[in-house]
């Protein structure tokens, strides 16, 4: 198992931008936020695998998202954050920012994102803006095995 914490607000995926490349030709571009997440992600993958190669595992994915309450609340909402009387169910999006999360470890993690068999995550109120990301090997094989001999290589 692989766990690192990304510091800072999270970045949900944003919508590829439509823009010229230097030959003229139209190209789409990531949003610059969502590269940088992205890449924050990636290095931070990089450094837990110490240099192994992406598994062929299937994954179990595990993403705990803290975001912290606005400095501008009353004091009563700022209190419900704190004692889970309220959750938060603003921006960004819980799904777009696993998608920013799994786009930053593939290839890096794990060959595709099919490998992810499950992804279990939460959104709570927190002292500070961050993501604590833990990838588990499933003791599994995944569906794309091709022979028998090849489904005992993936079994423990």
């Amino acid at each position: 198992m692989i766990s690192f914490y990304i510091p800072g607000k999270p970045v949900a995926k944003g919508r590829h931008r439509i823009g010229k490349g230097g030959d003229g030709k139209a190209m789409a571009f990531k949003d610059g936020k969502t590269a940088s997440f992205e890449n924050m992600v990636s290095y931070l993958a990089a450094e837990q695998m110490q240099g192994k190669p992406p598994t062929q595992h299937a994954v179990i994915l595990r993403v705990y998202i803290s975001v912290r309450p606005s400095d501008s609340w009353p004091e009563w909402k700022r209190q419900a954050a704190g004692d889970t009387t309220m959750v938060p169910t603003g921006k960004p999006d819980i799904d777009n920012i696993i998608k920013s999360v799994m786009d930053g470890m593939k290839r890096i993690v794990w060959v595709d994102d099919d490998q992810v068999m499950s992804v279990v995550s939460y959104k709570v109120f927190g002292e500070s803006d961050g993501t604590q990301v833990e990838v588990q090997i499933a003791h599994a094989a995944p569906s794309k095995v091709k022979t028998k001999a090849m489904l005992h290589e993936f079994l423990p």
